[in-house]
C-alpha cells in the first residue's frame, strides 16, 4: 500500500510530519508539501520518511496542471488531506481526476463546520457545490473530535466514506513524562495576593467570541484578575478589536500576545492560568484544551456546545459559561473537581497515552489496507 499525504504550511505541520516520520516508517507513507512560491522549504532533513514539494503560482488552472504531472496520481493507492482548507486547484484537480474515491480527509473543525461559502451568486454556488462533492464522496474521514463522527453522518447522509475517530497528534504526547496535576492552581491561591490569570480564547478566531466574554468578565475588573489574551495568529483585524475592548475595560491588567514568542517563555506565562474560557459552540484548539484539564486549569464553555456536552459526559468539570454573567468573583475562583472520578481518568488514560493514540492510528492504516485488498480480489 502507498500512501501520499498532502500538507501545506500550519503551524502544525512539522510536528505531525514528525509522528508519520516515528510511527510509520514502513514504506507505505510519503509526504508532499504545497508551498508557495518564494517562500522557505517546508521539507525536514532530519525525517527519514520520504518528502517532497510543490510551488503553485496562484493560477487555478496552471496549477491544476502541475498538480496533475506531480502528484502522478497512480502510484498511490490512496491520498490523505491533512485538512480541507487547501488551495482551490488541489480540490478542482481532485474532483477533476476523479481522485476522491481514494481520498481520506483529516478534518481539523472548521473544514467540517464552516465551509460553506456565503453569497447567492453563481460563483458562491459552484464552489459551494464543489466542496459538497469533496467532502462526500471522498472514500473515508478521519475526525479529530469523537462528536465530529456523528456531525459528519448527520451533513452528509448519502455518503459512503468510512468515517473513523484519532486524535490529531506529533510525534511525542504533549503528556508523556508529565504528571496530571491534581490540585487547581487556583486552590493553591486561596488566601494568597496572587491575581487569578483567565485565558480568553486561543487564537484571533472570531468564532471564539472573545469580546462577549470580555463584556461577561468586566464586572470583575476592579478584583485581582489578569485577563490573557493569546491574538498571536487568525484575524488580525479582529484581534485589534479584542485588544482594544480588554484594555478598556480591565486597563493594566491586560496580557496580550501579539506574536509568536520562544517556547519557553511561553510555556512559562501559560503556567500561571488558572481559568481558560473558550466561548464555541462547535469543537476548536483541542490540543490546547486537552492540556489545560490535564493542568487542572478551571474551563469554561457554553452548557450547549459539542465540547462542553462530550467533556461533562467524560467526566471532566467543565463549567457553563453562563454561570460567569450570573456567579461572583468568589464564584469564579473556586476550584473543581470531577463529580465522576471513574470516568474522568478513564478519559484521561484514553486520550493521553502515546500508545492509545497511535493506536487509533494504526487502526485506521490497517482498515484502509483491508479495503484495498478486498477492492484487488474482485
Amino acid at each position: 500500500m502507498k500512501i501520499l499525504h498532502i500538507m501545506q504550511r500550519e503551524k502544525f505541520t512539522t510536528s505531525i510530519s514528525g509522528f508519520y516520520d516515528v510511527h510509520f516508517r514502513g514504506g507505505e507513507h510519503e509526504i508532499c508539501y504545497l508551498n508557495t512560491a518564494g517562500k522557505d522549504t517546508l521539507i525536514n532533513t532530519d525525517y527519514t520518511l520520504p518528502q517532497r514539494e510543490i510551488y503553485l503560482s496562484g493560477s487555478l488552472m496552471r496549477d491544476v496542471r502541475l498538480l496533475a504531472r506531480e502528484l502522478k496520481d497512480g502510484e498511490y493507492d490512496y491520498i490523505v488531506l491533512h485538512s480541507l482548507l487547501f488551495s482551490p486547484a488541489l480540490k478542482v484537480y481532485l474532483t477533476l481526476y476523479r481522485c476522491l474515491k481514494k481520498t481520506v480527509w483529516i478534518e481539523w473543525g472548521a473544514d467540517l463546520y464552516t465551509w460553506q461559502p456565503a453569497g447567492r451568486n453563481i460563483k458562491s454556488v459552484i464552489r459551494k457545490k464543489l466542496e459538497y462533492i469533496l467532502r462526500a464522496r471522498i472514500a473515508a474521514v478521519v475526525c479529530i473530535f469523537p462528536p465530529d463522527c456523528e456531525y459528519y453522518k448527520n451533513t452528509f447522509p448519502r455518503s459512503k466514506a468510512k468515517v473513523f475517530y484519532a486524535p490529531y497528534c506529533g510525534a511525542r504526547s504533549p503528556y508523556e513524562g508529565v504528571e496530571y496535576v491534581k490540585e487547581s492552581g487556583l486552590s493553591a491561591k486561596a488566601g494568597t495576593d496572587e491575581p487569578v490569570y483567565v485565558q480568553v480564547g486561543h487564537s484571533a478566531a472570531p468564532i471564539v467570541n472573545h469580546i462577549e466574554v470580555l463584556d461577561s468578565l468586566k464586572k470583575f475588573s476592579s478584583e485581582n484578575i489578569r485577563i490573557f489574551l493569546p491574538l498571536n495568529y487568525g484575524n488580525m483585524e479582529y484581534a485589534d478589536k479584542v485588544q482594544a475592548r480588554a484594555e478598556e475595560l480591565f486597563p493594566g491588567k491586560v496580557i496580550c500576545l501579539r506574536e509568536m514568542m520562544p517556547r519557553d517563555e511561553y510555556f512559562e506565562l501559560v503556567k500561571k492560568i488558572d481559568i481558560a474560557v473558550f466561548n464555541t459552540y462547535r469543537q476548536i484548539a483541542l490540543g490546547n484544551i486537552g492540556q489545560m484539564i490535564y493542568k487542572n486549569i478551571k474551563l469554561y464553555m457554553p452548557s450547549t456546545s459539542v465540547m462542553y456536552k462530550y467533556f461533562t459526559s467524560n467526566g471532566v468539570p467543565i463549567q457553563p459559561f453562563e454561570n460567569i454573567g450570573t456567579g461572583t468573583f468568589d464564584d469564579l475562583r473556586a476550584p473543581v473537581w470531577t463529580t465522576d472520578e471513574a470516568r474522568f481518568n478513564e478519559y484521561l488514560e484514553d486520550y493521553c497515552l502515546t500508545k492509545n493514540r497511535v493506536a487509533r492510528w494504526v487502526t485506521v492504516y490497517d482498515d484502509l489496507k483491508k479495503d484495498l485488498e478486498k477492492s484487488k480480489e474482485t
